[in-house]
């Protein structure tokens, strides 16, 4: 009763104060929603341990195979940032749960319809709350699921798409990988030209392509960051070929399609966009 209070308090404050519903709610999430979530996930742990350990499931075989399910859920969103909001919605449920647990306190305690007030109140409360805190939201969710259909559908073949994104960068063709001294040379150059008075632009461009064609990711990121201050031509199809070698294929097309506006014959931005769009119709076709 009270991880159901604490859950349902958590999921309407998030919904009240700040949630991302309106917004892209596959890929991001609020930290009200997050917390709501994570919350009621370790409780789900913490209580499947408690059914096995103590021979539970047994008797409610039910309730143990329902915890399974819903904690492969929470933890696979929790951990991939997937779909976060919808479950934060639908733990609103949790308030229908509250009054069930309440009138269940109250019988085993020996008190009757006819004889208790407070019991035919909860009673009533219930079937309110079952229609306004658990049917009304899991409609929401699955209404929101389906019109999200495409973007989790992205999700899903999210590691095809980003093997599929190496082979792209190659067939974008790419210089080979920075090595680890070939990038400390960049940086050691970028930070020497930071010092003086007016930094020269071209080692600036030349270490944060020489972040983008590094092996580790968080360098690509930082890469990325340094090309959207600088934002010439050439960077934005760099960062947009470098977003796509880490599978954003969304946000490197929306690089492309700015760069092809700004010059609609650039040769290497056609070929990029051209290969996006094969690679994210293969991915649907292995669906």
């Amino acid at each position: 009763m009270v991880h159901s209070a604490l859950a349902s308090l958590l999921a309407i404050a998030a919904l009240l104060n700040a949630h991302s519903l309106n917004g892209d709610y596959v890929n991001y999430v609020t930290r009200g929603e997050f917390v709501a979530t994570a919350v009621s996930t370790g409780y789900f742990a913490y209580d499947l341990w408690d059914y096995v350990l103590n021979g539970l499931h047994v008797k409610s075989p039910g309730i143990v195979l329902h915890h399974a399910v819903v904690l492969i859920c929470y933890i696979s969103a929790l951990t991939k940032t997937v779909g976060v909001p919808l479950l934060s919605l639908a733990l609103v449920c949790e308030l229908h749960s509250v009054f069930m647990h309440w009138r269940k306190l109250l019988v085993m305690s020996e008190y009757s319809m006819r004889q208790s007030l407070a019991l035919r109140w909860v009673w009533r409360a219930q079937w309110g709350a079952f229609v306004a805190a658990r049917v009304v939201p899991h409609v929401a969710v699955t209404v929101l699921t389906y019109r999200a259909r495409e973007l989790f559908a992205n999700q899903v073949t999210g590691s095809y798409l980003r093997a599929a994104g190496a082979m792209t960068m190659k067939g974008a063709k790419t210089d080979e990988w920075f090595s680890p001294e070939e990038l400390e040379a960049a940086r050691e150059e970028y930070l020497q030209e930071q010092e003086k008075e007016q930094p020269s632009s071209q080692v600036k461009l030349r270490y944060a392509i020489a972040l983008a064609k590094s092996r580790k990711r968080d360098d690509k990121f930082r890469g990325i960051g340094i090309m959207e201050g600088y934002a010439p031509k050439e960077c934005l199809y760099w960062i947009a070929l470098t977003l796509c070698g880490l599978g954003e294929y969304r946000a490197s097309r929306s690089y492309c399609e700015r760069l092809l506006r700004m010059e609609p014959t650039h040769k290497s931005a056609q070929l990029l966009h051209k290969r996006i769009k094969e690679v994210v119709a293969k991915g649907m076709e292995a669906l």
